[in-house]
């Protein structure tokens, strides 16, 4: 080949390396796009997870979109759907395409570059020592040298924009309350510089500065708040007071350094613990009735205004008071009263009749030679949170909500005059050495999935699709009336209903018979024996004496809601006579307008809970042998320590029918042990219903942190492997290829209508821009699977941490894979905001810490037991 030839060869090389990665509807411009580098696979033909009218549940796609195509780093200018690399670390880009195009705006702003930009970091000790941040910062700016200096302090790492002249720099200083000496020691660790991994911890130590120095917030926990009473909401009929603050952080993201700023509310009641300890010494008849009645209610979590910390009860020790002494770390000792007065000028009252109450310090702020529990006093304690007579309240949530439940347009609007308000401040520029935020939120752009059909049968019992509207992403109305794919009988069932819900009861089993006839679940006559009261010995008595080895269900009426009544029927139900249980509230079936509705949900659960489903989805992963997995935890409210674990794997090809069990983690144990038994029963179960085992498996792992990704994958994912080896049935290339999703609620990200700030559509994903790239995640991406009526609605965070399953579920896929299951949680006839079978783990967690403490029997673990 002539040279003219091999230029015009690569000239048709570059032109089709720039068509293969340029995304449906956009068009080429040289201009625009600097080249990419391009690895591509060549995927086999695959099925696409699609739903809606737009395109069929099972579409063939062919070429890169549905490929395994990977754009890795090739320009320092980037196109927006290339990966941005952190340091050295070069990211893939892994991105999906499918889905309608959409414009977006997100509460993240640019952070503006700074080439020459350096800082150096050093440690900061005293002597002797200080306990208080506040203190440590009043002795630390009264050193000459740095008043006036751009200086960042917080309370053990300074950062400065300049070197000092020595390594290490001795200065004795007085103390700002008795004037004794105080030797500060600075020793310079490090330099930094912009793509310094540290800047982003320096940042937001930064940001925190200039909220707390220059705009007058208050650090409560994690958040700034503000203090200021003409923007506090009280409630004195509630003796509550809500602060508005600000989430903040500053982070490298795929479009680079970014801060990402978010609304936060924080309610603190009126009331101290001391205020409280005296209404139970009033109440109480005995000074030992009065402390069981302490300990028994009072485990809260609360705030000490004094230095705005949190904390959590351990214990209440009565036999100490703010006269005694304790040991200082220099060898004296100090009474508390002494203490609060010489470190926070606060003089106590009520000195000889307050106990101190015991915080256990966490396992990670321990120090070598420090206490484990810490002392604290009554007075100072305000309580944090709502009891649970206050959540149950209606006014007092609806108050809440009205202050707390902030409109999407409002939302936006309050962040972004927060950054102006940041950049418009004087001495901001000086404090930020020459960066600054880009005033208006950013704009990415985003991708709606197609609406799923949702299937039923008619009254001929023809598969039909439900006709709901995309944006409410709810289905509850068109559920009447129509038949159910797959009804139960309900022949054999028991109904305890005391005397005083005799009059409603009548009613209900009326209604409840009416509309499951209607969609298909025959229900005989229960089974009624005569309770005289609603004790919970009588419910004891009575249970035993009807409950069967052929019962069904056990149905209870309950006149109030009582958490001990309702945690030992559970018990009784889960654990001690295995069988499924419903409790209904008195007062949920005495509106007889709403008791059509109520009757629906109620026979949807129970059919739910005897092996039945009332609704499917196009699924074109049926034919593959896919099982899920949610895993979920939730802390025992009874013993410290004490989590559950709920662990839900679908046994058939649809995702309709689950296995569960439950995993204890005892104290000590970060993740979780016992998987592997878990999950050898699960494919067992999976076998028998089906004929063969899963091949693929795929995790969705709720409840884990950012830290604790890389723990998963070593501890975690080794005992999924150890159960498919420990099964010896198959070869080992035919091993189940195993996906694990870690899945987050719990974030800051929102994301709003361009043009409008309204709240996206469900099926939002967002890929690009403000996603993360971090080495032990594959992917990651964000889906907004609900619709709100009030307030903004918040997407879902999911993170590919494993993906042996990458060529088959292509990020295409997996968007889709995770929006679909959001539809097939039965306890709610619309879409929630994690994918079903995290949701399923989520309430065998919950109803396993909250009522059980124990393991539930395994003769319920084929069936939806927990709704």
């Amino acid at each position: 080949m002539t040279g003219r030839g091999r230029a015009r060869a690569r000239g048709r090389a570059r032109r089709l390396d720039g068509d293969e990665i340029r995304r449906p509807g956009e068009h080429s411009s040289e201009a625009q796009k600097p080249p990419v580098q391009v690895v591509r696979e060549t995927p086999p033909r695959t099925e696409q997870i699609v739903g809606g009218a737009q395109a069929g549940p099972e579409q063939i796609v062919r070429g890169s979109q549905a490929g395994a195509e990977q754009t890795v780093r090739g320009s320092p200018a980037q196109p927006e759907d290339v990966r941005r690399g952190i340091g050295n670390l070069q990211i893939q880009r892994l991105v999906g395409h499918t889905g309608q195009p959409i414009q977006l705006m997100t509460n993240y702003f640019s952070l503006s570059e700074s080439k020459n930009w350096i800082y150096y970091q050093y440690h900061i000790d005293f002597s002797p020592p200080l306990d208080s941040t506040r203190m440590k910062k009043k002795v630390f700016y009264q050193l000459p040298q740095f008043r006036k200096k751009t200086t960042i302090f917080d309370g053990g790492i300074l950062y400065l924009p300049y070197r000092m002249p020595d390594k290490v720099t001795e200065i004795t200083v007085g103390s700002p309350v008795d004037n004794s000496p105080i030797r500060v020691t600075i020793k310079e660790t490090r330099e930094m510089s912009w793509s310094d991994p540290e800047t982003e911890k320096l940042y937001c130590v930064l940001l925190g500065r200039i909220l707390e120095n220059l705009l007058g917030m208050t650090f409560i926990g994690r958040n700034y708040y503000d203090m200021s009473p003409e923007l506090v909401k009280k409630y004195p009929e509630h003796h509550l007071s809500i602060y508005p603050g600000y989430v903040t952080s500053i982070a490298n993201y795929e479009h680079g350094m970014l801060l990402c700023a978010d609304i936060s509310h924080k309610i603190l009641r009126d009331d101290t613990m001391w205020t409280l300890f005296q209404e139970v010494y009033t109440l109480a008849s005995s000074e030992e009735d009065q402390k069981i009645q302490i300990r028994a209610n009072y485990f809260f979590f609360f705030i000490n205004r004094y230095n705005n910390r949190t904390y959590k009860i351990a214990d209440v020790d009565f036999s100490k008071h703010p006269t005694d002494s304790f040991p200082r770390a220099d060898g004296t000792s100090m009474t508390y009263i002494d203490y609060y007065k010489q470190h926070y000028d606060i003089d106590l009252t009520d000195i000889r009749e307050q106990p101190l109450i015991l915080h256990r310090v966490p396992r990670r702020e321990r120090r070598p030679g420090r206490p484990e529990f810490v002392y604290l006093i009554p007075q100072l304690c305000f309580l944090t949170g709502l009891t649970a007579q206050q959540c149950s309240d209606y006014h007092v949530m609806r108050d809440i909500a009205e202050t707390t439940r902030v409109e999407p347009f409002d939302r936006a609007a309050s962040l972004q005059e927060f950054v102006k308000r940041i950049n418009s401040n004087p001495q901001f520029q000086r404090e930020m050495d020459g960066l600054s935020f880009y005033s208006d939120m950013m704009t990415i752009k985003g991708r709606v999935l197609g609406r799923e059909n949702i299937k039923v049968r008619d009254s001929r019992r023809m598969e039909v699709d439900l006709n709901f509207k995309m944006d409410e992403a709810a289905w509850g109305r068109q559920m009447h009336n129509m038949y159910l794919p797959l009804p139960v009988k309900l022949v054999n069932w028991v109904l305890l209903c005391p005397s005083q819900c005799s009059k409603v009861m009548g009613n209900f089993i009326g209604q409840l018979q009416d509309v499951a006839a209607r969609m298909g679940i025959q229900t005989d006559f229960p089974v009624m024996p005569q309770m005289t009261n609603d004790s919970i010995g009588n419910y004891d008595k009575v249970l035993k004496q009807t409950v069967n080895p052929s019962t069904q269900l056990v149905m209870c009426i309950l006149p109030n809601y009582q958490k001990s009544r309702y945690d030992h029927i559970k018990t009784l139900c889960c654990v001690t006579h295995p069988v499924p249980s419903q409790c209904v509230v008195k007062r949920t079936i005495s509106n007889p307008k709403t008791l059509k509705s109520v009757a629906t949900k109620i026979a949807i659960q129970i059919n739910c809970k005897l092996g039945g489903f009332p609704w499917e989805v196009g699924n074109p992963l049926s034919r593959h042998a896919v099982m899920l997995v949610g895993i979920d935890t939730y802390h025992d409210s009874k013993t410290r320590n004490l989590s559950y674990a709920g662990v839900v794997c679908s046994t058939n090809p649809g995702f309709n029918c689950y296995y569960s069990k439950t995993l204890a983690q005892h104290p000590g144990e970060e993740l979780l042990n016992g998987i592997t038994v878990c999950i050898i029963a699960a494919m067992k179960k999976y076998h028998e219903r089906n004929g063969y085992f899963p091949k693929r498996v795929i995790v969705y792992r709720d409840g884990v942190g950012d830290g604790q990704i890389q723990a998963v994958l070593e501890h975690e994912k080794p005992q999924f492997l150890a159960a498919f080896d420990r099964l010896n049935l198959m070869q080992p290339d035919d091993r189940p290829k195993i996906s694990i999703i870690i899945v987050k609620k719990r974030i800051n990200t929102r994301f709003f209508l361009r043009g409008s700030n309204e709240n996206p559509y469900p099926g939002t994903i967002v890929d690009t821009d403000v996603t993360k790239p971090r080495p032990n995640v594959k992917y990651d991406f964000f889906c907004v699977s609900q619709s709100v009526r009030q307030g903004t609605v918040t997407p879902t965070h999911y993170n590919v941490v494993e993906d042996e399953n990458a060529v088959f579920l292509t990020p295409d896929r997996m968007q889709q894979l995770a929006y679909k299951l959001t539809h097939l949680y039965y306890n709610w006839p619309g879409t929630i905001r994690v994918p079903a079978p995290c949701q399923y783990a989520h309430k065998l967690a919950y109803l396993t810490g909250q009522s059980l403490h124990r393991d539930p029997s395994e003769l319920l673990s084929d069936c939806l037991f927990f709704l």
